[in-house]
């Protein structure tokens, strides 16, 4: 579990990010297709500018997720641009003021190639969510036309990167769509669900381990060798008192518990 307790925002020179903002208040901020198509045009706009490449995106009504990679680093400005130039143009549209994102943008860095392809797999799976359903290849606000069809692909994406880890996009699509779920997951899916969270609502120091101990105890004998590896007990003992410390813990924090069951949700 080594990226437990990683800072967020690390902006180095050739890293790769998942990035996600949502609505303040979980408002809606893409109303219409207009407003789809103007996010993506400055999308377009900062990479031309900057050299960022961007692996994958989705749209939803009140958030957006960004694989971001940045050979010359830049993270930071690149999304400072794209929100403040976002929201002045809703603002402008709208005929309103004030911030229509939650706050600063959050952000995880993707360190080893499972993180990166599990990373565009959650981001293109996203549309399950719609209402009434979509087929993930048809879905108009997501990246993942690009890579399984012969959908037009912007010239600032790059779908090499993905595509390595894959036999081909027949391979990828079997990969996203498919029940076997993401690979090397733990971690990735422990500081995904806390991503999808990041609200402030739970302060326990050192977060990231107690999930993966809420996640063991959820899981009781079921608890998958990966689960146990990644806990790394050092002895029988340890590994009683840790979880019966996390079961006081899920009695006062029940949002540790929503974060776990989603944590193994993501990892299965």
């Amino acid at each position: 579990m080594a990226r437990m307790g990683r800072p967020h925002r690390i902006d180095v020179d050739g890293a790769w990010h998942h990035v996600m903002n949502r609505g303040a208040g979980r408002r809606t901020v893409f109303h219409t297709a207009a407003d789809g198509r103007r996010f993506l045009e400055l999308v377009g706009e900062g990479c031309e500018r900057t050299g960022i490449r961007v692996g994958a995106y989705c749209l939803m009504g009140n958030h957006f997720h960004l694989l971001v990679g940045c050979p010359d680093g830049g993270l930071s400005d690149f999304m400072h641009r794209l929100g403040s130039m976002y929201t002045r143009y809703i603002n402008d549209r709208l005929d309103s003021d004030g911030p229509i994102f939650r706050s600063r943008f959050h952000s995880l860095l993707v360190d080893d190639d499972d993180y990166l392809t599990n990373a565009a797999r959650y981001i293109h799976r996203n549309p399950l969510d719609v209402r009434p359903p979509v087929a993930l290849d048809q879905y108009r606000w997501s990246s993942y036309r690009c890579y399984v069809t012969n959908a037009d692909r912007p010239p600032w994406l790059s779908t090499s990167e993905v595509l390595a880890g894959h036999r081909g996009p027949g391979d990828y699509r079997r990969f996203v769509e498919g029940d076997q779920g993401p690979t090397g997951s733990i971690a990735w899916a422990i500081e995904t669900a806390l991503l999808e969270a990041d609200d402030g609502a739970i302060t326990t120091p050192s977060l990231g381990r107690s999930v993966l101990l809420a996640m063991l105890e959820r899981s009781g004998d079921l608890a998958s060798p990966e689960l146990e590896a990644a806990a790394a007990f050092p002895s029988r003992d340890a590994r009683s008192d840790a979880l019966r410390r996390v079961r006081k813990r899920l009695a006062t924090h029940p949002e540790l518990g929503v974060l776990a069951e989603r944590a193994l949700r993501l990892a299965t």
